[in-house]
């Protein structure tokens, strides 16, 4: 849906749908691209769970004023065309997350095969 480029969110009586041509190119799990034209300046909005690992970018630059309510995200546009682009990335402690997971299984194999040769050892 598109919203007239005012205060988000309108009020519920103030929320104007605007005329607009939409076409999603892809919509996959963890990259979404579509072409929005639109004569006035507006909001498109997706219905996507507001995460910061979202990175979205408009025309090829990334928008750092995204809008987050209520479960959706509302992507400021300009008139004319628009290339909106959305892609998951791995934050940080995501990121920290899988380097402790790895590093707890390193440690298991290596009790694990430690513990092998302890028992292999024959006692005199």
């Amino acid at each position: 849906a598109l919203q007239e480029h005012r205060s988000w969110p309108p009020p519920p009586d103030h929320a104007l749908q605007i005329p607009a041509h939409v076409k999603i190119d892809r919509w996959q799990t963890e990259h979404r691209t579509a072409d929005v034209t639109t004569p006035t300046a507006a909001f498109a909005v997706l219905a996507l769970t507001d995460y910061p690992a979202w990175r979205v970018r408009r025309n090829g630059t990334d928008v750092k004023n995204v809008v987050r309510t209520g479960g959706v995200m509302a992507v400021p546009i300009q008139p004319g065309p628009n290339h909106i682009e959305v892609t998951w990335r791995t934050t940080r402690d995501q990121g920290a997350g899988i380097v402790l997971s790895l590093c707890g299984v390193a440690v298991t194999l290596a009790l694990s095969w430690s513990e092998r040769r302890r028992k292999e050892v024959p006692v005199p």
